[in-house]
């Protein structure tokens, strides 16, 4: 009986374990990436996942960006669109390129890319009205260095 208890443990502890990692890029990608949420009546729920994508993708000339609008029916109002009270450009995009952008994966959901001209200060606010008239706001912290950078791929 003791042996059976102890077979079950070990085979509940290491047995249907099942180890998932990250891609470091994707690891990266999930440090620059921020959420809004706007809660309210069942109907009334709205969520914007936001990436910067430029220290990962390692392009300086400008600053970019992946916006996920849940639910499909709101959209951004492109026009409204501002980083850091500047515009920018934005250009819807679909599930495929999304998905090589993101780590997030958001089904059912509006995706867009954001790029503007680079900024010098260390915060990057996001602001822009959703369609229903939703103000959305996402910060974003801008480091100087990758998370995993090291005296092999210095710059």
């Amino acid at each position: 009986m003791r042996n059976l208890l102890i077979a079950i443990a070990l085979f509940g502890a290491f047995g249907c374990a099942d180890k998932q990692t990250l891609a470091p890029r994707e690891n990266e990608l999930l440090a620059y990436t921020q959420k809004f949420e706007r809660v309210g009546e069942s109907t009334d729920k709205m969520m914007v996942v936001g990436t910067y994508i430029t220290p990962v993708l390692g392009d300086r000339t400008r600053d970019e960006f992946v916006l996920s609008i849940y639910p499909q029916d709101i959209a951004l109002v492109a026009d409204t669109l501002r980083v850091n009270g500047k515009s920018a450009s934005v250009k819807s995009i679909d599930e495929k390129e999304f998905s090589a952008l993101s780590p997030v994966k958001i089904y059912w959901a509006e995706h867009y890319r954001v790029t503007t001209a680079p900024h010098e200060a260390n915060d990057l606010v996001v602001a822009f009205r959703a369609s229903d008239g939703t103000d959305v706001k996402l910060k974003f912290r801008k480091v100087s260095k990758s998370m995993y950078w090291t005296a092999d791929n210095k710059e």
